[in-house]
């Protein structure tokens, strides 16, 4: 045995009954305890006694289920949780606990675990209390199936109801929450377990059949057109009645669906069970959706064979004037002043550029003594006409259509 020399003292015990080993043994520890000391066991059989404040940090044996420790012995307990955070217990348990004495309470957030050291017999006792309050911790799922209502519609109203019940100072974790799974039409309930029970009776009293089944719904339509929608939604619509019905009781018959088009406001109709409906909502949403386009542009031309020769004479005299004819293409006096300038300057002018260029054809001009001539001649040929350029925007998926019409007035 191995003492630390700040223990010092004289301790006075009374015992009316004799006592073996092990039970002298408890009767030193408790009075160690009393005193404010503590005895480490060391794995070599040397027994430490220190000051109690310092044997939490000491080398304590690690207890566990088969070998929790006894009486006034330090030791450490690893307590793993699994419907209480650790962190917001442990706080509560350093209060049941000699923090200034040998007990210590430590949680470990990553795996949700406690560290108690302390007497073994504090530990018991707060390991007695981690467990139920554990216990009274968890916050299973249940799901409940319905086979009349709509999982949506049970969780609104549950909601609405629980609103109060939330708001109120019940802590977190005495509230259950609800969840609707469409797909399957069932209510999924997670809480405490007298809380869960409350809604899972407050659902099955709503999960009743009522006189007159399903719900009417317009839905309107934004590529889609909803006459073509309704030949496919007649189609899935009786398969889709069908295996509700085969998980539901024999007497669980839904009346038929309805699905109906509205051409004005490209609008669809539906009635049917809230289940089916919401499967048919589904599939609405998937077919109604922007399809890609292509654009097609077609000419549509006259082919016409036409040949044409324009021939043209124009003459001028120095002193009589001259003589202009309109048909003919390129003015005489506008060539006639355009070449006097050219020889005068040696510029051509703008009138004469204009109408050189808007002449077409072979122009050629004779000058003998005062007597002059322009000889135009121009062959054309017009064989194509463009009627019209229709055009379409139809999607990948369809054949396209264009049409040209004329009208005539009558």
């Amino acid at each position: 045995m191995i003492i630390d020399p700040s223990v010092r003292g004289t301790i006075t015990v009374r015992s009316y009954d004799m006592l073996n080993e092990e039970q002298y043994y408890q009767f030193f520890l408790s009075v160690l305890d009393v005193y404010g000391f503590a005895v480490i066991n060391m794995n070599n059989g040397v027994l430490k006694v220190v000051r109690a404040k310092d044997a939490k940090t000491s080398a304590v044996p690690v207890a566990s289920a088969a070998a929790p420790g006894e009486g006034d012995e330090v030791v450490t307990r690893v307590v793993p949780l699994t419907n209480v955070a650790a962190r917001d217990l442990a706080p509560l348990l350093r209060q049941l606990n000699d923090n200034a004495g040998a007990g210590s309470v430590v949680h470990y957030e990553p795996s949700n675990v406690l560290l108690m050291t302390g007497r073994a017999a504090v530990i018991k006792r707060l390991l007695t209390i981690v467990e139920r309050v554990d216990n009274a911790g968890d916050r299973s799922v249940v799901t409940v199936p319905l086979s009349w209502a709509s999982a949506a519609e049970v969780v609104k109203l549950v909601t609405e109801l629980n609103k109060d019940t939330s708001k109120s100072a019940l802590p977190g974790s005495m509230v259950a929450n609800v969840v609707a799974d469409e797909r399957t039409n069932a209510v999924l309930v997670s809480g405490e377990p007298n809380s869960r029970q409350r809604i899972i009776a407050m659902i099955k009293q709503l999960d009743r059949q009522q006189a007159v089944q399903g719900n009417t719904k317009v839905i309107y339509l934004k590529y889609a057109k909803a006459a073509d929608l309704v030949e496919v939604l007649t189609g899935i619509s009786s398969s889709l009645q069908s295996d509700k019905q085969s998980a539901r009781p024999v007497a669980a018959i839904d009346k038929n669906i309805i699905i109906k088009a509205h051409g004005q406001t490209n609008a669809l109709i539906v009635t049917a069970a809230p289940d089916v409906m919401n499967d048919l909502e589904r599939v609405i949403a998937q077919l109604d959706i922007r399809r890609p386009q292509v654009l097609v542009e077609a000419i549509i031309a006259e082919v016409q064979d036409a040949d044409g020769l324009n021939l043209g004479i124009q003459w001028a005299n120095k002193n009589a004037g001259m003589t202009q004819f309109t048909n003919s293409g390129l003015p005489i006096s506008t060539a006639i002043a355009g070449a006097n300038q050219y020889n005068k300057d040696g510029t051509i002018s703008s009138s004469l550029a204009s109408a050189l260029g808007s002449f077409n054809g072979i122009a050629a001009g004779f000058y003998q003594g005062n007597w002059a001539m322009l000889l135009t001649a121009l062959s054309s040929s017009t064989k194509n006409d463009i009627l019209a350029t229709p055009a379409s925007s139809p999607s990948i998926t369809c054949k396209p259509l264009l049409t040209s019409a004329r009208k005539f007035r009558y």
